[in-house]
């Protein structure tokens, strides 16, 4: 949370050195699996690692442009948040859109979900997702 850009009206105020401890522990985990899996061969054992953040806040600051975006619309969802992932995997295939966006989630109109909502990843890009990283 400490990374979103909607961080405006929090009650305590914006931390990155908070916000950097649970990446780095993230981080740590994926090195610790890195070095008791691939010790001194050139390849990953690992399939893939990824790191998810909204593609709209500060993490990029700190790790630097994503390997993969996307807009949950593109996935079926009713709204356009845009999301980031950082790591090491396979690119998902993008679908076609072959049906219009519900009304009221036009493409740069505010539509605001309901708070569970907004932390759901779409089915739709799971299961891409998945087919490219088995």
């Amino acid at each position: 949370t400490h990374f979103s850009i909607a961080r405006t009206t929090a009650k305590t105020p914006r931390d990155f050195v908070e916000g950097m401890r649970l990446v780095k522990e993230c981080l740590r985990i994926i090195w610790e699996c890195q070095y008791k899996l691939n010790g001194d061969q050139r390849t990953s054992n690992l399939k893939f690692w990824a790191l998810e953040n909204p593609s709209t806040g500060f993490l990029k600051w700190f790790l630097g442009n994503p390997v993969f975006s996307y807009c949950q619309s593109e996935y079926g969802q009713s709204f356009t948040k845009r999301t980031a992932l950082w790591g090491y995997f396979n690119l998902p295939k993008r679908p076609l859109l072959t049906s219009p966006l519900p009304v009221g989630s036009a493409i740069g109109k505010k539509f605001r979900p309901p708070n569970k909502m907004k932390s759901i990843c779409p089915i739709n890009f799971s299961k891409a997702f998945y087919e490219a990283n088995p």
